[in-house]
């Protein structure tokens, strides 16, 4: 949840794939932490670390699907993380009975290292920067070189059109509302914070079990 109520500040700051590639430090010496130390505290803290960056990416990536993705698509990209987040959770959870090892965990601690290092020698060559990111801070012309490499030249000018629309609507609203209607502690959206704070609740306690 910390993350998650953080990475929209560093990744409207230091855009999607900075953010992104950031994060993976916090991943690193979460699950350094966790697969080498025997103190409990110590331990806590690295998965205190390691759910800062789950945070993250999952806040982080879901923005940077939207903005990658047509409008026609973004409804179906946008399920198909939640499910590939939901087979991250169950798989893990499943690798704990091949694991059941003095030394077993560790290993299953230490995986999210291999991803992360994965990622980080990849994302600079593979992955690209958020148009709509780079379109609010006023590097159009690189927005338009990652919508050729998305879509093809000829469909620049019709990817443009979605994200500055997408971008106008975000800011008339932003207009006309104030901080304080904007924030999650708004009582109508009570509700919304309640069910979604369940939700990494019930995570923990599944994992508890």
């Amino acid at each position: 949840m910390v993350g998650s109520l953080c990475c929209g500040h560093f990744s409207d700051k230091y855009g999607r794939k900075k953010a992104l590639m950031g994060n993976c430090i916090f991943m690193i010496v979460g699950g350094v932490v966790q697969a080498s130390v025997s103190n409990i505290w110590i331990f806590a803290l690295g998965r205190l670390i390691a759910g800062i960056s789950s945070g993250t990416a999952t806040g982080t990536i879901g923005a940077y699907i939207n903005e990658l993705s047509p409008p026609h698509m973004r409804n179906t990209l946008g399920l198909g993380l939640q499910i590939f987040t939901t087979i991250g959770i169950l798989v893990p959870a499943i690798c704990f009975f091949f694991a059941n090892t003095s030394s077993g965990w560790r290993y299953l601690a230490a995986f999210p290292v291999v991803l992360a290092v994965v990622y980080l020698l990849l994302a600079p060559t593979l992955c690209i920067e958020s148009p709509a990111w780079l379109l609010t801070q006023g590097r159009r012309e690189e927005a338009k070189e990652v919508i050729a490499r998305l879509y093809g030249e000829e469909h620049v000018q019709t990817a443009l059109s979605w994200l500055e629309v997408s971008k106008e609507n975000a800011e008339e609203g932003l207009a006309d509302s104030t901080p304080k209607q904007e924030s999650m502690f708004n009582p109508r959206y009570r509700m919304q914070l309640l069910a979604s704070s369940q939700t990494p609740v019930s995570r923990t306690r599944a994992w508890a079990r």
